[in-house]
């Protein structure tokens, strides 16, 4: 098992790098409100601790088409609190059938309710700090530099303290947004004691 999901990484990593070398700059949407969270993106990327992805993106971040998500359940619990890119996917300017990339930057002191989603994960934490908890168990922070993977279906939430959190972040596989849903009327999970 652990040597397809590293086969679909590796493959998920050559459409990438397909996609971005193809069209490697995004077009900014113009004529709407720029995202609250995005005062947060340039102290980020300056903080000590960033990972080495921090500096390519200060380069680009500016030009990027940075967006709140959509009215529904995730906006209602994260609005305002929260924005995002996406760069490669199936309506993208680069485009994959195959994976969804872009960036993803939190505010400090933000939920990311439970959810799940078809397809597998991975956050590559760029700059900042936040906690994860799987399956409803104890959160386990990460830090920038770290890769953080969600398996297809595994229920997952995010919180963020008192600094923000700046990551890339890949969907592989059953990329439909059509598999997302939220469990955010389920028990938070338990506060890690420590």
């Amino acid at each position: 098992m652990a040597g397809a999901a590293a086969r679909g990484s590796l493959r998920a990593a050559g459409e990438l790098q397909a996609a971005l070398l193809e069209h490697p700059v995004p077009v900014t949407r113009d004529g709407e409100p720029e995202p609250k969270a995005l005062a947060y993106l340039q102290p980020l990327l300056q903080t000590p601790g960033r990972s080495a992805l921090a500096a390519p993106l200060a380069a680009v971040a500016p030009g990027l088409n940075w967006f709140e998500p959509p009215p529904g359940e995730l906006k209602q619990h994260m609005g305002g609190r929260n924005c995002m890119t996406q760069l490669v996917g199936p309506a993208d300017r680069s485009t994959s059938r195959g994976i969804r990339f872009g960036t993803f930057l939190i505010a400090p002191g933000a939920y990311y309710p439970r959810h799940v989603h078809g397809a597998e994960e991975l956050y590559l934490l760029i700059a900042g700090s936040g906690r994860w908890s799987y399956d409803g168990n104890t959160y386990e922070t990460h830090n920038a530099g770290e890769v953080v993977r969600s398996a297809s279906w595994q229920p997952h939430a995010i919180r963020t303290d008192d600094e923000a959190l700046l990551m890339a972040w890949v969907w592989m596989g059953d990329i439909s947004f059509d598999s997302y849903r939220m469990e955010a009327d389920l028990d938070d999970a338990k506060e890690d004691p420590s």
